[in-house]
């Protein structure tokens, strides 16, 4: 099946990890990470809100066969977890 499916491309890579020249990726998000209550804090992430605490938002890329991290950024929640999805997927090179 793997030689069917292109991922007996890469001699020594999981199966898993590639298929053809694109590596297979999971981007994985959290928005609830509470930060000290800060005046530095507040002026980056903005107003606490409901939970009483600044909320940074994290979110990473792994490769899925190797649980390799590709990258990860954070920020303000913000931007949304699509904007950083967009900014981590700019920085991944097909498989050489």
């Amino acid at each position: 099946m793997a030689e069917a499916d292109g991922l007996a491309d890469h001699p020594g890579r999981d199966s898993r990890s590639a298929i053809r020249a694109y590596h297979t990726v999971s981007f994985d998000g959290c928005s609830s990470l509470k930060t000290p209550d800060t005046a530095r804090n507040r002026a980056w992430l903005g107003s606490p809100g409901h939970s009483g605490y600044p909320l940074l938002e994290l979110m990473t890329l792994v490769e899925t066969g190797t649980r390799a991290l590709f990258g990860a950024v954070f920020g303000p929640t913000g931007e949304g977890e699509t904007g950083y999805a967009r900014r981590l997927a700019l920085g991944v090179a097909p498989v050489q």
